[in-house]
């Protein structure tokens, strides 16, 4: 074992998940699945956990649900009307 001396931690780049909340907002769907590739999330309450706290902070009206294995993004200024 050796130890390799750097100047800084590297960081890992953010999943731009704003760009995707408004991308869908956007859109004007009511309720969308979300799936992710093999490696973005190490199971889907992770994905959840994310996209939970990326909608709260985005300031739309949006519901994230996990049922089983799946996530999904729900849209309320549509569905409550």
């Amino acid at each position: 074992m050796r130890f390799i001396p750097i100047d800084q931690v590297p960081r890992t780049p953010k999943k731009k998940l704003q760009f995707l909340i408004t991308d869908f907002v956007n859109r004007h769907e009511a309720i969308v699945e979300i799936t992710y590739a093999p490696g973005e999330y190490c199971n889907p309450h992770s994905c959840y956990s994310s996209f939970f706290k990326a909608a709260r902070l985005s300031g739309y009206k949006l519901r994230v649900t996990c049922r089983g294995d799946r996530v999904f993004m729900e849209n309320l200024a549509i569905t409550q009307k």
